[in-house]
């Protein structure tokens, strides 16, 4: 008799232990707070909704598709009768769905024609929460996106198409491919301006030019001079040099020039293997 209750306490302090652990645990990896003060974020979606409804405000998402790395977010303000909003203070914050872990915010810069633009970068694919804090004359508003975000572009692959500073968005290509380095590079680029009623003009390129660096690495002066091929295409040829040390990781900048404007910049990282065999 004396074995069975010594048997059973111990069971009893086992499973006390087993469940304290597992509340140790749980305690260790929780997810964060989604919304701490849930009455008080209510009241603050409330208001959001009266703001948005008085100063009737719209914002888009520019550009190709939204990619994950170290590219601006793009994106355009209207009023509600669509005319371009420029006099504000606008603010970005990225988050992902349901969480308040990874978030990034960073103040948005006009660009011209109601035209914005952040300096944030999607940390990772998959979907994001974009907000947009707008102070203006007459209030303050928040408004939201929910989009989903693509691994970065690989021009080992295919074509890449970035957005330009200043406006519009150039597509990259490079081949034969596998890229290889000490071998003919064929060098492609197609130039698509800004449209719409956002849209600020923007004049044609008079020249465009490629060149390439090694992130890390001096590897001297490597810029192609591109050739017209049609409206809005440039095409060429370049060498990527080999790397002693083995790296392979490159960039490629492209730069399209106006005269009496700024030239306008793309950059686009990718990979080149070996030699030629």
């Amino acid at each position: 008799m004396r074995r069975v209750g010594a048997a059973l306490a111990a069971a009893s302090v086992a499973g006390l232990g087993a469940v304290a652990a597992t509340v140790w645990i749980g305690a260790r990896v929780r997810e964060e707070t989604v919304v701490a003060r849930p009455y008080a974020e209510g009241l603050g979606q409330d208001a959001d909704r009266r703001a948005r409804a008085a100063l009737g405000l719209g914002v888009s998402i520019d550009g190709p598709p939204l990619e994950a790395g170290e590219r601006p977010l793009r994106f355009a303000l209207v009023d509600r009768d669509g005319r371009p909003v420029e006099e504000a203070a606008v603010a970005v914050e990225l988050s992902r769905p349901e969480t308040s872990r990874g978030a990034v915010e960073a103040p948005a810069h006009p660009e011209g024609g109601g035209r914005w633009a952040a300096d944030v970068a999607f940390p990772a694919p998959g979907p994001w929460d974009v907000r947009f804090d707008v102070i203006l004359a007459g209030g303050r508003v928040r408004l939201e996106r929910r989009v989903a975000v693509a691994a970065p572009c690989d021009l080992a692959a295919g074509p890449c198409t970035r957005p330009l500073t200043g406006g519009g968005e150039v597509t990259l290509d490079l081949g034969p491919r596998p890229l290889r380095t000490l071998a003919d590079l064929r060098v492609r680029v197609n130039v698509r301006e800004g449209e719409g009623a956002t849209a600020a003009p923007t004049p044609a390129p008079t020249a465009a030019t490629v060149s390439f660096s090694m992130p890390g690495m001096e590897m001297g002066e490597n810029r192609v001079r591109l050739a017209a091929a049609g409206p809005g295409a440039w095409e060429g040829s370049a060498v990527l040099v080999h790397c002693p040390s083995g790296r392979r990781g490159w960039t490629a900048e492209v730069e399209l020039s106006t005269a009496g404007a700024p030239g306008r910049i793309a950059r686009f990282p990718f990979t080149a293997g070996g030699e030629r065999p």
